[in-house]
C-alpha cells in the first residue's frame, strides 16, 4: 500500500477502514505505536489510532486534513486538559 505512507493527506482520506487490507494495516500501525511515543507518531498511525483504536472513524477525514503528526495530536489533548 504505496499511498499509506504517502506524505500527502490526500491519500489518507482516500483509504477505506473497510477492506481486510486496510484494517490489517491500521492493526499493523497500532502494534507500532505501542512502542514509539506520540510524539514521533506520523499521520497514518494517528488516523489509525483514531479510527481503529478509539472508534471514530468517522473524524478520519477532518483529522487527514488538519493533525499531521503525534505531536500535533498530543498538543491538542494537553490544551483541552488545561481548560
Amino acid at each position: 500500500m504505496e499511498y499509506f505512507f504517502s506524505e500527502s493527506s490526500e491519500n489518507y482520506r482516500s483509504w477505506s477502514p473497510l477492506t481486510e487490507e486496510g484494517y490489517a494495516e491500521k492493526l499493523r500501525l497500532l502494534r507500532e505505536a505501542a512502542t514509539i511515543p506520540m510524539e514521533r507518531w506520523r499521520a497514518p498511525l494517528v488516523l489509525a489510532w483514531l479510527e481503529i483504536a478509539l472508534g471514530m472513524p468517522q473524524y478520519g477525514s477532518r483529522c487527514a486534513e488538519n493533525i499531521k503528526s503525534g505531536k500535533v495530536t498530543k498538543a491538542l489533548n494537553d490544551d483541552l486538559s488545561l481548560n
